[in-house]
């Protein structure tokens, strides 16, 4: 790692190598999709949020769309409580 971070070598045809702590880190196992974005001159990669579990917790009851994954009924209730406060 260095001050800026983690360096990674991008390879002859584009690709680059999460770290496995990263990956432990983020519950990403093979063959789960990541989203990419380029914000300015920076790239941005995302876990790709699941749509049949909740995106905080992982529970899969009462679940509410929201933005480009989901969120039980529990964790949005959660949430509210404490933007309320």
């Amino acid at each position: 790692m260095t001050d800026e971070g983690t360096v990674r070598k991008v390879d002859e045809l584009g690709r680059v190598v999460l770290p496995v702590e990263f990956r432990r880190s983020l519950g990403l196992d093979p063959g789960d999709g990541v989203v990419m974005n380029l914000e300015g001159d920076h790239i941005t990669v995302a876990p790709q949020h699941r749509k049949d579990v909740c995106s905080l917790c992982g529970g899969a009851h009462e679940l509410f769309n929201h933005g480009s994954g989901a969120v039980c009924g529990k964790c949005a209730r959660a949430v509210g409580k404490k933007a309320s406060k």
